[in-house]
């Protein structure tokens, strides 16, 4: 193989490496947004729970706030726990991009899936306080009863689009892993 031939070889490869590079990139950012709002989200929330909670602390309002910051930083530690070593790449190649969404991918469906049976407990519990207590008969229980159940059915089809997202990034890291496998072929042939 000549000089010029085994050049140009490479150059093609290097591009097709890295035209899927930009589109990696922008699904990172457009990822790392959403984290970011929705730490903002959960800000509000907690903020809006606790002057809930000092303004009305005998209403069941104060039990409420402190439900919401408990539940909080439960959720808050598991999510860091799940997401450790998916914030940033090792480096700027195709393939740690690929891996990075990858991780992120079952990070994000691990803790859908947490998420999901937590709520199932705390509705069950909250269910059986309902019963045990004689206010089940209220139409505010039966509300919260009910927003419950629609956000756990949400939860289900949350969990199953994060599934089909996850087999996803399982066929682009197989793709990219096919892709990379040639080309340390190739290298290892030339030295």
């Amino acid at each position: 193989m000549s000089v010029d031939l085994e050049l140009e070889s490479w150059r093609r490869e290097w591009r097709v490496d890295t035209e899927a590079l930009p589109e990696l990139k922008r699904r990172i950012r457009g990822q790392n947004r959403r984290m970011i709002a929705g730490a903002h989200v959960i800000l509000v929330c907690l903020a809006i729970a606790t002057v809930l909670g000092f303004r009305q602390p005998r209403s069941g309002w104060g039990g409420f706030a402190a439900g919401v910051w408990i539940a909080t930083v439960l959720a808050s530690g598991y999510t860091l726990w799940v997401r450790r070593g998916t914030w940033a790449t090792p480096a700027a190649t195709t393939e740690a991009y690929v891996e990075l969404l990858y991780r992120r991918a079952v990070a994000t469906l691990r803790k859908t899936v947490v998420l999901g049976r937590a709520m199932i407990a705390v509705l069950a519990l909250y269910g059986g306080w309902l019963v045990l207590s004689g206010r089940h008969r209220t139409a505010f229980s039966g509300l919260v009863f009910a927003a419950f159940t629609v956000a756990i059915l949400l939860m289900g089809v949350l969990e199953r689009r994060r599934r089909r997202a996850m087999e996803e990034m399982t066929r682009l890291v197989d793709r990219a892993s096919d892709v990379a496998e040639p080309s340390k072929a190739k290298r290892m042939d030339l030295e």
